[in-house]
């Protein structure tokens, strides 16, 4: 039985302040109409504004999506391009003066 009471309680409490709430919409919406705004014209222009910020979002993440693309492509052929010239290097190189050509370690004494 207390917990109807509790439930009771609580769902008046709330339907005290949604009428509070209503309330101070009305209070604000005659305001803003004796002030010469239109709360429809306000919801549209800022329905605009979302909508409008929204295609610009997508845009730039199409845009991000673009230039990581292509920076993953470079990145892979930069690996390509490493590795080839490595091998390219390995075998005509000796291995003794490998880490000279590298430009690692000491020149090898001859």
């Amino acid at each position: 039985m207390a917990d109807s009471s509790i439930t009771d309680d609580a769902r008046k409490a709330m339907e005290h302040q949604v009428r509070e709430l209503r309330d101070q919409i009305t209070l604000i919406d005659k305001s803003l109409t004796k002030h010469g705004f239109d709360i429809e014209d306000v919801r549209d222009h800022a329905e605009n504004l979302f909508h409008g910020a929204q295609k610009n979002a997508r845009r730039a993440a199409r845009h991000v999506q673009k230039k990581t693309d292509v920076v993953a492509k470079a990145a892979q052929r930069a690996r390509l391009a490493t590795s080839t010239a490595l091998t390219i290097v390995s075998t005509i190189a000796p291995a003794s003066r490998l880490p000279s050509i590298l430009g690692v370690g000491r020149p090898p004494a001859d």
